[in-house]
């Protein structure tokens, strides 16, 4: 999977949304654009790990001038209200599909 960016991102990857970390996050520093944009919400990847694994790429912040900044969700759980009075109508019209995996 992770040798596939640059089939789907030849240009680089502009938005990423992370919540994995480790070696997923490693992948996407080494193919983000310039002045790309990370939502760090998760380490899903490093929770059942003795020892967390590090990331490695993070020089490419640097030198691709990205902007990571982290968030949890509580902090707007207020606009959730607001949130489902514009999504759900879109999924009734079937604007936005969804699929769950359990």
């Amino acid at each position: 999977m992770l040798y596939c960016f640059f089939r789907y991102f030849p240009e680089g990857i502009d938005i990423y949304f992370d919540n994995v970390r480790g070696k997923m996050l490693d992948a996407v520093l080494l193919n983000m654009r310039a002045h790309g944009r990370i939502a760090a919400c998760g380490i899903i990847s490093q929770c059942n790990l003795d020892k967390p694994e590090g990331v490695h790429n993070l020089m490419h912040l640097v030198l691709k001038h990205v902007n990571i900044e982290g968030f949890v969700t509580y902090v707007y759980i207020h606009l959730f209200p607001k949130f489902l009075d514009l999504v759900l109508p879109h999924i009734a019209e079937g604007k936005i599909v969804y699929v769950e995996h359990s």
